[in-house]
């Protein structure tokens, strides 16, 4: 992923941070497409790939099957587009985007939480 890259994207989620509909609506796609699209309409160039590859390169290594972190996230998005949300959102320091991630990233963090006890259990 390019520096150049990264930028973009940044400078696209600064420009509409002061719209909340729109910028939740896009936090919550699933559908890279409409990301693009709605950036080009901004002037902010990058594909689909860009967009995949972005996402992909800010994707946690925890495992994603848990169905207990599923039902808490909800259906409105995906664990990893959580934690991808949640490095940009510190990343860029976008206090509306940290808050609104955290709201949904708070109970996930417990359930890791207790995950990561169980396994220092075993290992004792």
């Amino acid at each position: 992923m390019s520096t150049i890259y990264t930028e973009t994207v940044a400078q696209f989620f600064h420009a509409i941070s002061q719209q909340e509909d729109l910028k939740q609506q896009l936090i919550a796609t699933r559908n890279p497409e409409e990301v693009v699209k709605v950036a080009q309409d901004y002037d902010f160039k990058f594909t689909v790939a860009d967009w995949q590859q972005f996402i992909q390169g800010h994707h946690s290594s925890q495992p994603t099957s848990d169905t207990f972190k599923n039902e808490i996230i909800g259906l409105d998005v995906t664990e990893e587009q959580l934690d991808a949300w949640w490095k940009f959102a510190w990343e860029t320091g976008d206090i509306n985007l940290i808050g609104w991630v955290y709201d949904k990233r708070d109970a996930i963090n417990w359930v890791q939480l207790l995950d990561e006890f169980k396994v220092i259990k075993k290992d004792d």
